[in-house]
């Protein structure tokens, strides 16, 4: 009886032990399952740094063949980002999927890695979308034994880059040059389209007046060759661009854009973009 009983606070002890360490695991991450789950999308990003700017880099499921690789670069705050997009093998989300399982990196949603602060440093940032879940977590620094478990996530999407497609894609701003046409003269009120990835189109509508300014709009996207309707909107919004100031919109398509110029109209306002394909 006094052997049974040793054995049962023994068995109580190693159950709080176990507790205890479970509520240190949770506090430091949220442990989320993801059991029988399939990954269908990651992305990593950074930003935050003393220039303002961002890079990010996605892979989203397309089809049962291929991926969407985004890549997004943009050096200062509020510069218009550079993007290039591709189309990848999806098996890339399978090798992905392999290592966070590995080393249980669903036990590092929202982990706080380090007490360290670099004061105008970059974060680092990691998201895992699955079909009902996903993994977030995000650092300036990531010690040893976890950043050498994620570089193998580089090195699993570096062995298919090679053999990627590169998609058509917005014309950007280049200063001084031909594309500078589709921007709202100075002094004027207009709008332009500043960023074409993942089927989403972003524009900005820039008021460079000393007055604000009040507008109403549907928006409407029409491909310029034809004159076929790409988008349009059946509910009316109202808005207001500040004086000196600009609005960001962004509108979700079903499709991907062709190569071909289009027309994007904003309440009174329209600009044309275009989407061409890139050189390598």
């Amino acid at each position: 009886m006094k052997k049974k009983k040793i054995i049962f606070i023994v068995v109580i002890a190693i159950s709080i032990l176990i507790a205890c360490g479970g509520c240190k695991m949770f506090i430091n991450g949220n442990y989320v399952s993801v059991k029988g789950q399939h990954l269908n999308s990651y992305e990593e990003a950074s930003g935050g740094s003393m220039t303002g700017g961002h890079n990010a880099l996605s892979i989203e499921r397309f089809n049962d063949k291929y991926a969407l690789y985004t890549v997004e670069e943009s050096t200062w705050y509020n510069e218009d980002p550079k993007v290039n997009e591709y189309l990848i093998d999806v098996k890339v989300l399978d090798d992905i999927q392999t290592i966070f399982t590995k080393y249980k990196m669903n036990f590092w949603n929202r982990k706080k890695f380090t007490n360290m602060f670099v004061t105008d440093g970059a974060s680092y940032s990691y998201n895992f979308a699955f079909d009902s879940k996903s993994v977030y977590f995000s650092s300036q620094i990531y010690p040893l034994r976890y950043r050498s478990k994620l570089e193998k996530i580089d090195d699993a999407i570096s062995a298919y880059t090679s053999d990627m497609k590169l998609l058509p894609g917005l014309i950007v701003p280049q200063a001084g040059g031909d594309y500078m046409k589709y921007i709202p003269a100075k002094g004027s009120v207009g709008i332009y389209v500043n960023q074409y990835s993942r089927n989403i189109i972003s524009y900005k509508c820039v008021n460079d007046t000393e007055e604000n300014v009040d507008y109403s709009y549907q928006p409407v996207i029409r491909c310029l060759s034809d004159g076929a309707v790409i988008y349009s909107s059946e509910k009316q919004k109202d808005a207001t661009v500040y004086a000196n100031s600009d609005n960001d919109g962004s509108i979700k398509l079903d499709q991907r854009l062709d190569v071909g110029i289009y027309e994007l109209n904003i309440g009174e306002y329209s600009c044309t973009f275009e989407i061409s394909q890139p050189t390598q």
